[in-house]
């Protein structure tokens, strides 16, 4: 089981790095903390519920080919590492707004959080296919309190912009490398 806590853990970490850059804007522009929050728990879950389903199709597919999956991360790793810088400005004009009802903020949250999914989707589909109900639920159990630490981190970091921008920095070196190791974490799994 502990394999598993570190398995989803690095997961959600390697697929939300760039997320806690937009979770920052979106803190940083809205009233309401809460709307953030709710609309990335949302997103996450949107996600997620989208990554078990397709793993559950992959059931059907013997297990010694499942591990192959891990090529996913490590294409999505190396795309990153290619396409190592973002625009900025696309993100910032998605953001919500303090302007903006309630509703407005949580669904834009959580929209972006989804649109920006792709590799969330890439990683988790493998790392379910591989586990048990136990397992999943244990990795959705993860998944929910690191929502909650990153919303708490990208709120504190939106107020020490000296280390956001370090991060930012070097975002284009950390996601591929942990992608590309987690991808060979569930090739050799």
């Amino acid at each position: 089981m502990f394999a598993t806590i570190i398995a989803a853990v690095t997961s959600f970490i390697s697929t939300n790095i760039d997320d806690i850059f937009i979770l920052m804007l979106f803190f940083a522009q809205v009233k309401s903390k809460q709307h953030v929050v709710i609309g990335q728990y949302l997103g996450i879950g949107v996600l997620t519920a989208v990554s078990l389903l397709g793993s559950a199709v992959l059931q059907f597919i013997p297990e010694e080919y499942i591990r192959f999956l891990g090529v996913i991360p490590i294409v999505l790793g190396i795309k990153a590492w290619v396409e190592c810088k973002k625009n900025a400005e696309e993100e910032e004009n998605d953001a919500p707004t303090a302007k903006d009802s309630a509703l407005q903020q949580i669904l834009s949250v959580s929209l972006v959080t989804v649109a920006n999914g792709a590799d969330n989707i890439g990683v988790y589909i493998p790392l379910f296919a591989g586990y048990s109900l136990q397992q999943m639920l244990a990795a959705i159990a993860v998944f929910a309190v690191m929502v909650a630490v990153w919303c708490f981190l990208a709120q504190k970091l939106a107020s020490l912009p000296m280390l956001g921008a370090g991060i930012e920095k070097y975002k284009h070196i950390l996601v591929p490398v942990v992608f590309i190791a987690l991808g060979i974490y569930i090739l050799l799994a």
